[in-house]
């Protein structure tokens, strides 16, 4: 029996969006591009450039060193910039923002009360099966728990949440299926929405009793903190690591590194991953065992399309390059510059105290202050790296407005 043309025979179930680790990228990069010049004086590609033939060819005249393919039969590959400083992923930067200015970064833990966190989870874990009504039910609970017990501990709040959670999840008929309705997936989104612009602004930790650290972004591509002027440490901190904040840092302003960020997000994930998860779960791949990790905030080197995708156009005798090449070639000249001056300062570092410049202390080499070069270089190199990322930034809300 033919099947009309006018049925369909395949249906789309489902689309998802996910992120590739360093280690996936790495292994689906062909080439690592060290040469800022991506074309000779005689307008070939250049070898180790951006423009380099194992990326595929750029135009019909040329054949892919990687796959021996012309530009018709080539889909390009994957080549990628190793950065020497860790720098902010601008794609997630503002998440990074919001997450940092809602954590203490004395004790690793979220600044919102517990309270919130639980009932959240569990407004997610009910909208995953479809159960919409349970969300203000939820709430209904919680409310009612809070004003029959005067002063409940964490545990408690939980245990009751937990218990009309668990009955929706085992009776609801629909299954992960009612996650995709979009009154569901709307629903989502205003409750997570809330939750940063409503209970990430506590002026001091509930935990530590330690005043709110300042943070401010600048130009999407770097953060500032101010440190409180009064820290209070907890019994067992100075074992932990990182240790938070330190004497010599309190009452002061400097920028916030992405080396030292990574650390605070792997203590605070730590502390509170059970929740994270939650909360960036739509960032994570379903098929994946891995879940969402607080390395995908930073970039340890950068990715380089395929040269197809980034062609030069010509115009008589004139050429012009493509605006994403150009952003890239950016990275790489500052990429260049700032390895002389780590090995300019490696070598200052050898010589004896007296020809030496002073050495930085601790607290300084992990929250570089304003006055340090360290704080202008990672700006200089996370400047390009944010311009780069600005046409991926694009599509991605093109993606977002497509699916809604």
């Amino acid at each position: 029996m033919l099947v009309s043309k006018n049925v369909p025979w395949r249906r789309l179930q489902g689309i998802s969006f996910g992120m590739y680790s360093a280690e996936e990228l790495k292994k689906l990069s062909v080439k690592s591009i060290t040469n800022p010049r991506f074309l000779d004086s005689l307008g070939n590609p250049s070898v180790n450039g951006l423009y380099d033939l194992a990326l595929g060819p750029a135009d019909s005249k040329e054949v892919c060193s990687t796959c021996v393919q012309d530009f018709n039969n080539c889909s390009g590959h994957l080549g990628h910039i190793e950065l020497p400083l860790t720098v902010y992923n601008p794609l997630l930067f503002d998440k990074l923002y919001l997450l940092l200015r809602g954590s203490c970064l004395n004790c690793h833990l979220l600044t919102c009360p517990r309270a919130v966190i639980h009932l959240l989870v569990c407004q997610l874990r009910v909208l995953e099966v479809g159960a919409l009504h349970a969300v203000y039910e939820l709430e209904r609970i919680l409310n009612r728990f809070l004003e029959e017990n005067a002063d409940p501990t964490a545990f408690e709040i939980q245990e009751e949440l937990e218990q009309y959670t668990h009955e929706i999840v085992q009776n609801n008929l629909l299954g992960s299926q009612g996650s995709h309705v979009k009154n569901v997936c709307e629903s989502k989104s205003k409750l997570i929405s809330c939750f940063w612009r409503t209970h990430m602004t506590a002026k001091r930790c509930p935990h530590c009793k330690t005043g709110r650290a300042v943070v401010r972004k600048e130009h999407n591509s770097k953060l500032t903190v101010t440190y409180p002027a009064v820290v209070h440490k907890q019994a067992g901190q100075e074992d932990t690591e990182p240790p938070g904040i330190e004497e010599a840092q309190m009452g002061k302003r400097g920028y916030l590194t992405p080396t030292s960020a990574r650390e605070h997000l792997s203590a605070l994930w730590k502390n509170e991953g059970f929740f994270l998860n939650f909360l960036f779960s739509g960032l994570g791949d379903v098929d994946m065992e891995s879940r969402f990790n607080p390395t995908m905030f930073f970039l340890d080197f950068l990715v380089v399309p395929p040269s197809r995708y980034r062609p030069v156009n010509r115009l008589g005798d004139q050429m012009f390059t493509n605006g994403q090449t150009v952003n890239l070639q950016a990275v790489m000249k500052d990429v260049v510059l700032i390895r002389k001056l780590l090995a300019l300062m490696a070598h200052e570092q050898e010589l004896p105290w007296d020809v030496a410049a002073p050495a930085t202390d601790e607290h300084t080499s992990r929250f570089p202050l304003s006055s340090d070069p360290h704080g202008g270089t990672w700006s200089r190199l996370s400047a390009p790296v944010s311009s780069s990322a600005g046409g991926a930034r694009w599509w991605l809300d093109s993606a977002s407005r497509w699916c809604s």
